[in-house]
């Protein structure tokens, strides 16, 4: 009878510690979801400003690429891509003119019809979060018109929930294992 009892507080205590858990990392990505967002947002803005008071100045672009672990992409309003920091990752070859002098990127597909490409031409901004074409990976993008026409857009890879499970598991393994050995000790007392 009492290794029954023992044996249902255990699975118990292990079928909580699951729930609990999943539920935890779901809420925790939420707002990491949410945080991530605000932070392209802004940065798409102040990028923006800048870019357009350094005269649209892809040399800007460069530099930023350098401090900055947020992907930056620079579209025509017919939309080709005249400038992408990822392009170089993905392997694609640019194809630019003099310093400073717009050129658009050869291998990067038209992103005229992208969700936020399209809301940022009709209302000045868009954002999106989707399945990268270029880097395959989730992605969120936040676009914003520029006064010339052109968009500039900001994205970031977005975490999964396993992949942030993934990073917790050292702590809810901690949590868990206090958990188990509470509830061994009460079972047997």
């Amino acid at each position: 009878m009492k290794k029954i009892i023992y044996k249902n507080i255990l699975g118990l205590a292990a079928m909580t510690i699951l729930l609990i858990s999943g539920i935890f990392v779901y809420f925790y990505n939420q707002s990491l979801h949410r945080e991530m967002q605000e932070q392209v947002k802004t940065e798409a803005f102040c990028t923006a400003a800048a870019f357009e008071i350094k005269g649209n100045n892809l040399e800007y672009l460069e530099r930023l690429k350098k401090e900055n672990v947020l992907r930056i992409t620079l579209i025509d309003m017919d939309g080709s891509v005249l400038y992408d920091s990822a392009a170089s990752v993905s392997g694609l070859g640019k194809n630019r003119g003099p310093p400073g002098v717009l050129a658009s990127v050869s291998g990067l597909e038209n992103h005229r019809d992208r969700p936020e490409i399209r809301a940022a031409m009709d209302t000045g901004s868009g954002s999106e979060t989707r399945l990268s074409d270029t880097l395959k990976t989730e992605t969120y993008y936040y676009a914003i018109r520029l006064s010339e026409g052109q968009i500039l857009r900001l994205s970031m890879e977005v975490k999964s929930n396993l992949r942030t499970f993934l990073e917790l598991l050292p702590l809810l393994a901690g949590v868990a294992l206090l958990i188990l050995v509470s509830a061994y000790l009460v079972a047997h007392r």
